[in-house]
């Protein structure tokens, strides 16, 4: 997902799952799918790729007793990576408005 800022740069938020199995417990041999979400800036373009530089990432870990959810993974994620980049707040709301408009899909 890219997001024009209004102060500059374009970022690019990706998405990544993330399959873990639960060693020890009651839940053991369960397979949980943990969201991580990587926040950059567009540098540039050389031969048509877009190059970046990571600003932040974060993860959103699956507890094993509740049922997976794509979209609250991805929103978790992207609100913690934006909580620990230097985005200033008028311009994190308007990454969150991008995300809830692409991803409303997936509610």
């Amino acid at each position: 997902m890219r997001v024009e800022l209004e102060h500059g740069p374009v970022i690019d938020v990706r998405f990544h799952k993330k399959h873990r199995s639960i060693e020890k417990g009651r839940f053991k041999g369960r397979v949980v799918v943990d969201t991580a979400c990587i926040v950059s800036e567009v540098v540039g373009q050389e031969a048509g790729k877009s190059t970046f530089e990571q600003i932040s990432s974060d993860v959103a870990l699956h507890c094993p007793k509740d049922k997976y959810n794509k979209y609250r993974g991805k929103q978790i994620s992207l609100t913690r990576a934006l909580y620990k980049s230097n985005i200033p707040g008028k311009d994190t709301c308007v990454v969150l408005n991008q995300f809830e408009k692409e991803f409303a899909h997936c509610k």
